[in-house]
């Protein structure tokens, strides 16, 4: 009797990993398709879910230059950004902006190096940025044009969000045709 058991405890174990991995599978494939289609039809440079934005990393700027550096990132990562007041902004903290309230598509993700209190601007702190890997610091910003902080990047997924934008339909083809390979996979090795 303590033989079944033992028999039955990896089995029991091993579907519920199973279980759990199929959802974190699917899951990934339908947040990287729902944001690149999101991000494909909507025109609106405010879209954000739930109070996140997603960004695709397009420069080196903040590649990891010192050994202790934290939080950095390379071209083609995604960036997943909250959005957050700049009062809880603080030195240290890596923040998406708008460089230029001219262009209000183009955004920077830099480091804060410098706080600067600004009461009499209209209550809104002012910020000097730099990009780890760059030599010199970005000009001058208002609280303002801060979008939010960097919470977390996952690396390269900014290629595979520009490649669905850019190829909406066969992207949808892929998915569905990896989404069919793994059931069948699954299948054919759940009747084993």
């Amino acid at each position: 009797m303590s033989q079944k058991k033992t028999n039955q405890q990896p089995t029991l174990l091993k579907k519920v990993v199973q279980i759990v991995w199929d959802m974190f599978f699917l899951l990934l494939l339908v947040v990287i398709l729902g944001t690149a289609i999101i991000f494909k039809f909507s025109d609106s440079p405010d879209k954000s879910f739930f109070g996140y934005r997603v960004y695709s990393v397009l420069t080196d700027s903040m590649r990891k230059t010192q050994k202790d550096q934290t939080g950095n990132f390379d071209r083609g990562d995604m960036i997943v950004v909250k959005i957050t007041d700049s009062d809880a902004i603080k030195k240290g903290d890596i923040v998406t902006f708008l460089p230029s309230t001219d262009n209000p598509e183009t955004y920077l993700t830099h480091r804060v190096v410098k706080r600067i209190e600004a009461p009499l601007s209209g209550g809104y702190a002012h910020f000097i940025t730099k990009g780890d890997a760059n030599n010199l610091e970005d000009n001058e910003i208002s609280g303002e044009q801060i979008i939010g902080k960097v919470v977390f990047v996952i690396p390269f997924a900014g290629r595979v969000i520009d490649f669905i934008r850019n190829n909406l339909v066969m992207s949808i083809v892929i998915v569905v045709i990896v989404i069919a390979l793994f059931t069948l996979i699954k299948g054919y090795f759940q009747d084993k």
